[in-house]
């Protein structure tokens, strides 16, 4: 049986988006709900860190040979670097980091897979999270738009194992700096 949030939310007296909004964001992992006590905006710990970086090692690799083999994707993959870039030299970190993460959610897209694009999907937003701990912004992104950029330049040369190499070296790098950003 269907039961929608309409149904649901009239006897709380609340709209049904406000509370589809909130089982979306449940669901997502971005709110924590403790009884008596409401629901907050999950603060990320450094566990949580090492797990996502864990899963990324996992999983980003998998998407290189995909990369290799798609020249449109690899040119869109330049494209969100120059944005990056551009971001960048404006001082808009916010955008710069929006960049990365679309980056990376452009290089996962080469898996052609949808369970693992709603995983990444899932991964991404508690980044999110944890990049809202991060004090110096210019700091934690900068050095990454280089190594973006090397990543492609590598999937562009078609060199799978160092461009593997340096997407496990740069998610290596990416977890230390955030890690030691939010102690």
């Amino acid at each position: 049986m269907k039961i929608g949030t309409k149904l649901i939310a009239a006897p709380l007296l609340t709209a049904a988006v406000a509370l589809g909004s909130g089982v979306l964001l449940a669901h997502e992992h971005l709110v924590d709900h403790a009884m008596h006590r409401g629901v907050h905006v999950r603060t990320v710990s450094a566990d949580d860190i090492r797990a996502m970086y864990a899963t990324r090692r996992l999983v980003e690799p998998l998407a290189v040979e995909g990369a290799i083999s798609d020249g449109v994707l690899r040119a869109a993959l330049r494209d969100l670097v120059d944005g990056a870039d551009k971001a960048a030299g404006r001082d808009d970190w916010e955008q710069a980091g929006t960049a990365d993460i679309n980056f990376h959610r452009l290089l996962m897209s080469a898996c052609h897979s949808s369970h693992l694009s709603t995983m990444f999907e899932q991964l991404l937003a508690e980044l999110r999270l944890a990049f809202l701990l991060i004090p110096d912004r210019p700091s934690f992104h900068e050095p990454f738009i280089g190594r973006n950029r090397r990543l492609v330049d590598l999937l562009d040369a078609g060199d799978r194992d160092l461009a593997v190499r340096e997407l496990r070296d740069y998610l290596d790098a990416a977890e230390r700096h955030l890690l030691n950003s939010v102690r």
